[in-house]
């Protein structure tokens, strides 16, 4: 079967809980520690085609087999403070990883942020988190900034790399 990347519908809640879940479970740096309820989700997808509509996000994913295989959102800021700014934030499903499609994720959701007015996208990747460090910078990311103990789960704490790319010129 042929992946497909399209922006989110409320009818892939349950795609969507399979895919969070089994991140979780595999401990992914992603920022999400707890799984996830169906409830959730269909809250989470619904949010998030509502803000693709009005212009406020971009959310894509990828799909294969009836599955969510990857994911990328940007996030803006909002538009009285820095509409020119969006923060990232990708995944993929293990299986996949290595093969592209976090490039691919990515490049079409820059080409929309671009023709969105987006200048500066910025990303914050777990400071231990070398794969992903190195990820971003062949995309052209930049370090921007250590953030100490910016992440906390519990009594655990880490350092975050803040890491940016201007897209226009």
């Amino acid at each position: 079967m042929l992946m497909e990347i399209r922006g989110p519908k409320a009818a892939d809640a349950k795609m969507g809980l399979e895919y969070i879940n089994a991140l979780v479970d595999e401990g992914a740096m992603i920022g999400v520690i707890d799984r996830s309820t169906l409830a959730q989700e269909k809250k989470i997808f619904r949010q998030m085609a509502a803000g693709n509509k009005a212009g406020k996000r971009i959310d894509l994913f990828a799909f294969e087999n009836k599955m969510i295989v990857g994911s990328v959102k940007l996030e803006f800021l909002p538009e009285q403070i820095s509409p020119h700014i969006a923060y990232l934030g990708i995944s993929v499903a293990k299986e996949y990883r290595g093969k592209g499609l976090a490039k691919k994720l990515y490049s079409q959701a820059e080409k929309k942020a671009r023709k969105s007015g987006i200048e500066r996208i910025y990303v914050k990747a777990y400071a231990e988190n070398k794969r992903a460090i190195s990820f971003y910078k062949r995309l052209g990311f930049i370090e921007v900034a250590l953030l100490e103990d910016e992440i906390k789960i519990g009594d655990w704490r880490e350092d975050a790399l803040l890491m940016g790319k201007k897209i226009v010129q």
